[in-house]
């Protein structure tokens, strides 16, 4: 396990102090530093679907420089906030940048009746796989938030024998760890949960009522129930868990919940989360399955919100978890 300390404060004046204030400011208000031209190029998939990955070269590199493949967040793409700074920030560092939009979320529909989830692993496998083969003999690393962060330690623990060969080094960055908690949480009707619940909602429905019109019958579930879900609960059970294989949502959940899999872990891994994360319950962190662990390093602030981590001032912010994660992989990555 790395030599890092288990609770690090982020020094940040208020309004900044508030974990909601934290959220906010990192999905809608920032704007990270700019990057070089970004070139779009499309993966197949075995199943027929694609997926397109966003990539950004440092402005100077070595032929054998590590690369770096970034996962969005729950209803984002490459295009989000804090996607677009982390890569602004491992540019600067040298790295080859890789940013994935799952199925469905790069402004082009896919081709399949299906979509992603917090579990969807094995689509992440199939670029790393791809990506990899492209760049014969360079280490990579990955890089994932909130519901990336899941995909990744479910990757990283259900079959050590299918992680690709170069992946050397991953940081999860406020992740959900039970899926089930987490949904339960967010669903319970309090008033910025359930603002934060309606805004992802209403990508999420978006998107699958898309799928219904191009693919009727697809779940049993029609227009008119996803339209009425108002809650993760509902939208999983009558879009995401028939969509994908799943019995039920509870089965989802159960199925695909990354903390699940912290154990099967062999690759070293960053665990960033907030103690005030305003997505997911207080004692969620299962902090003896990670110290049990030595692939695993935590490190739990006190401020941070949900994958925030804004330290400074509001005039001067400065993003603790872009600093940590280039350190942390410059320990890794030749």
């Amino acid at each position: 396990m790395d030599e890092l300390p288990t609770m690090t404060p982020i020094r940040c004046q208020a309004p900044l102090s508030n974990r909601h204030v934290q959220t906010v400011v990192a999905a809608t208000m920032r704007r990270p530093r700019p990057m070089p031209d970004l070139r779009r190029e499309r993966l197949e998939l075995d199943d027929g679907d694609f997926i397109d990955v966003d990539m950004v070269q440092p402005s100077a590199r070595s032929p054998a420089a590590a690369w770096v493949l970034v996962l969005h967040g729950l209803a984002g793409s490459s295009v989000s906030p804090p996607v677009r700074g982390m890569a602004a920030v491992l540019v600067a560092a040298g790295h080859e940048v890789c940013l994935m939009n799952y199925r469905g979320c790069s402004g082009e529909p896919n081709r399949l009746p299906r979509a992603y989830h917090g579990g969807a692993s094995e689509d992440v496998r199939a670029v790393m796989q791809r990506l990899a083969a492209a760049r014969p003999g360079r280490r990579f690393a990955a890089v994932g938030f909130s519901i990336g962060a899941n995909m990744l330690m479910k990757l990283g623990g259900e079959n050590g024998a299918l992680v690709p060969a170069g992946l050397a080094a991953m940081v999860a960055i406020s992740p959900p760890f039970d899926l089930a908690r987490c949904a339960a949480f967010l669903d319970e009707p309090f008033r910025l949960r359930t603002l934060y619940r309606r805004s992802l909602l209403r990508v999420l429905r978006g998107r699958a009522l898309d799928t219904l019109v191009r693919f009727p019958g697809c779940v049993g579930a029609g227009p008119a129930e996803l339209r009425a879900a108002r809650t993760f609960a509902a939208f999983d059970g009558h879009y995401t868990a028939p969509l994908h294989g799943f019995a039920d949502a509870a089965d989802y959940w159960r199925r695909c919940s990354g903390g699940r899999f912290l154990a099967g872990i062999d690759r070293p891994m960053l665990v960033l989360a907030a103690a005030d994360d305003p997505f997911l319950p207080s004692d969620i962190v299962p902090h003896a399955a990670i110290a049990a662990n030595p692939a695993l390093s935590l490190l739990l602030t006190d401020h941070g919100g949900h994958c925030g981590f804004i330290g400074g001032t509001p005039w001067s912010p400065t993003f603790w978890a872009e600093s940590v994660t280039v350190e942390y992989l410059a320990r890794h990555l030749p």
